[in-house]
């Protein structure tokens, strides 16, 4: 069986470091060194062959200069709470998502300083705890229940 390159997207400007799959939106959300996090969707109407048309849009376009002005390290989606989640220098950002004309938009919820360097693995457990890890050899887990109460 020959495996067949459907896709090639090249938008972001340096190394993309994390991609994201959100089913009840039918988009992936990439994120890059550049600081973009670019969602991608086919466009309306598009059958299932090759010729499928792609159209992306920033989820920082509303941020300025188009980016979240830092590398996006790693991210994580939560279905439930429609949360994205997203890593940089030792920081975690939370950001609501919004649908408006089939596009995806963040709204900044709040952030944490949990690291003292690069976070590299984000998760989500359960739909409420986030846990990260980083290069500074530290686990943090903090709950969002708690986190959205103490906001």
């Amino acid at each position: 069986m020959a495996v067949v390159l459907s896709f090639m997207f090249h938008l972001h400007k340096v190394a993309v470091v994390r991609s994201r799959y959100i089913p009840s939106m039918k988009q992936l959300v990439s994120s890059s060194i550049d600081g973009k996090l670019l969602c991608w969707a086919l466009k309306a109407g598009s059958t299932q062959s090759k010729n499928e048309k792609i159209e992306f849009h920033s989820l920082c376009e509303d941020q300025p200069g188009g980016d979240l002005g830092t590398p996006v390290h790693c991210m994580a989606y939560c279905e439930r709470r429609r949360m994205l989640v997203t890593a940089t220098d030792g920081t975690i950002n939370m950001y609501t998502v919004k649908v408006e004309n089939r596009k995806m938009k963040l709204e900044f919820l709040s952030k944490v300083r949990q690291h003292a360097d690069l976070i590299r693995i984000l998760l989500i457990i359960e739909d409420r705890l986030v846990l990260s890890a980083g290069y500074d050899r530290k686990i943090g887990v903090f709950d969002l229940d708690t986190e959205a109460r103490s906001n």
